[in-house]
């Protein structure tokens, strides 16, 4: 339960379903979409842990970092075919691309609409740029993966669950306040009827 709790950071990821929900062209077909995609990575990560853990002993996963990597070394399709773990290593590159430009744009987004801004792209650069700056603060990978379990593992639940139930019990908050039929809608109509009056 401890371990459970400590690495629930990595539920930041199906987060991101919320906010490309909204673009999608159809709801209805990106909830299948979701649902289809959660559950092929749940079978595909458990197949990668079963098949590793039958190769190497379990003394052994705490010490690599990239398992899949150490078992695409072993594969041999005879002396003309080599290295095939560069084709991997292809493929890991292109999701990891395509998957910081996914955080990226979510981020720039709820900029753009936590501060109201008229569009989001200008926070774009800036992000990106940022980014890159903090990327090279550690000197070499045997900090980032420390700063990784240290903080951001360890701290991830803190915005990954903390943050968004804060928001929602504020906002149930403000609401209750507020009543339950003064909305915006109903304080535009009040507008209107003052100033025809």
């Amino acid at each position: 339960m401890n371990g459970s709790f400590r690495y629930s950071a990595v539920f930041s990821n199906v987060l991101l379903l919320t906010i490309i929900y909204k673009h999608a062209h159809d709801p209805r077909q990106m909830r299948q979409i979701g649902s289809v995609s959660i559950t092929v990575s749940t079978l595909l990560l458990t197949f990668l842990i079963v098949t590793y853990h039958m190769v190497f002993p379990a003394v052994e996963s705490e010490q690599v970092s990239f398992a899949l990597y150490r078992l695409a070394r072993l594969i041999y399709l005879g002396p003309f075919f080599q290295r095939m773990e560069s084709v991997f290593i292809f493929l890991w590159v292109t999701s990891a691309t395509v998957k910081m430009a996914v955080t990226l744009w979510c981020s720039a987004y709820l900029l753009g609409k936590a501060f109201g801004w008229p569009t989001y792209r200008p926070a774009i650069p800036v992000l990106s740029l940022l980014s890159w700056s903090i990327a090279m603060w550690a000197d070499n990978w045997v900090q980032v993966v420390n700063v990784d379990g240290r903080y951001l593992m360890s701290w991830g639940w803190v915005i990954v669950f903390a943050l968004p139930i804060a928001v929602l019990f504020i906002g149930v908050l403000r609401r209750g306040l507020r009543g339950p039929h003064d909305g915006p809608g109903d304080r535009r109509r009040r507008r209107r009827s003052v100033r025809h009056a």
